[in-house]
């Protein structure tokens, strides 16, 4: 078995390079989502005109169940056809890398929800911030240097599972406000994504009306490949997006990740993305990542 990946870079100016490359992108991005989420008949606005019509920042602070992050509310869009799109409520987590936070995340959301507005239409997205176990927010769970382990390093277990239920609360917070268990998609970034496959070990595990609608995970891994073994049937969609010359999170961990996951059941899809670091930014990406959640979150 390849040795565990190294932990997420936690410079924040990682995350702010993240910020401004996926904003810088979503022009050219908006090509490549069109055909996957067409412009709503009625309501054919660009989407200069779609973020005029919204307030400057139409955010929530809090994670929506008593901890820190902010939300996106569900906003309609304006005039004819609105009806046509709000759909059935929706709701997608999305769990940040490490040194970043959610207020910071739907930053780059808001932004690149403008080239598939048709899904902001009904979803209600939760971006939590993480919190360590000594308050400081960052990382979602630890990890310390041990020369005797794979890798060079151990994933702390307790706060991996303390973090993944908190975003367990979240997805049942979702579900008391009436958003369906299949019309919840979670997304993680690097330590998110971790983060997201730990969740999703636990949920399909716990049982409780089947899988979520599905995941996307970028630049991420298995923490603790331990608590998948054994784990069989297993319900799910995954989405993993890694970039081939990821110095952070090695190819090599995606791919096995990739592996431990679809033994456990679910339908895992990884999509190597030539010439990307562990900052994902190529238009490609930004397209497959809205197009799926598109599909499995249709109106």
């Amino acid at each position: 078995m390849p040795p565990p990946p190294p932990p997420p870079c936690r410079r924040r100016r990682r995350w702010r390079t993240t910020l401004g490359a996926a904003a810088a992108v979503a022009a050219a991005a908006a090509a490549l989502v069109a055909a996957a989420a067409p412009t709503p008949v009625g309501a054919r606005l660009s989407g200069d005109a779609f973020l005029a019509s919204l307030p400057p920042d139409p955010r929530t602070r809090g994670d929506t169940h008593g901890g820190p992050g902010a939300s996106l509310p569900v906003a309609p869009l304006p005039g004819a056809g609105v009806a046509a799109v709000r759909g059935r409520p929706a709701a997608v987590v999305v769990l940040h890398g490490s040194a970043s936070s959610g207020p910071e995340t739907l930053n780059v959301v808001r932004a690149l929800l403008l080239l598939t507005f048709r899904i902001r239409a009904y979803t209600h997205w939760v971006a939590p911030t993480a919190v360590g176990v000594d308050g400081a927010t960052g990382s979602w769970f630890g990890s310390t240097r041990n020369a005797s382990a794979p890798g060079g390093r151990s994933f702390d277990g307790p706060t991996l599972s303390a973090a993944a239920a908190r975003i367990e609360a979240i997805v049942a917070n979702e579900r008391a406000r009436g958003v369906p268990r299949a019309r919840v998609a979670v997304v993680g970034f690097s330590q998110g994504g971790a983060l997201a496959l730990e969740v999703g070990r636990r949920l399909g595990q716990s049982g409780g009306g089947g899988p979520l609608a599905g995941w996307v995970v970028g630049a991420g891994f298995v923490a603790d490949v331990g608590r998948w073994e054994g784990v069989t049937g297993l319900r799910g969609r995954l989405l993993m997006l890694h970039g081939a010359d990821d110095a952070v999170v090695p190819l090599a961990a995606a791919r096995e990740s990739a592996a431990v996951v679809a033994a456990a059941g679910w339908n895992v899809t990884l999509e190597v993305l030539p010439n990307e670091g562990h900052v994902i930014t190529s238009p490609s990406a930004v397209g497959q990542a809205l197009a799926f959640l598109s599909e499995v979150l249709p109106p």
